[in-house]
């Protein structure tokens, strides 16, 4: 089975990820394993323009599934 849960998120001008969206989730044990991961990513691009820091966000799918477990099991 593979289960996929779609995640918004942002960082703030740290590159720190402080805002974390479920846009489609699968149920609320997936949906929370996926915003940890996410928050566990230590940091994150930041964007400037003309020096003055510029909010992205992202939107990605984390993807659960046994071939992952076993390729990224510690």
């Amino acid at each position: 089975q593979t289960v996929k849960v779609y995640l918004q998120f942002s960082a703030n001008e740290n590159g720190i990820i402080d805002s974390v969206k479920v846009m489609r989730g699968y149920d609320k044990i997936y949906d929370q394993e996926a915003i940890r991961v996410v928050k566990s990513i230590p940091e994150w691009d930041v964007y400037y323009r003309r020096g003055i820091h510029e909010r992205r966000s992202w939107y990605i799918p984390i993807v659960f599934s046994e071939e992952n477990k076993e390729k990224y099991k510690k």
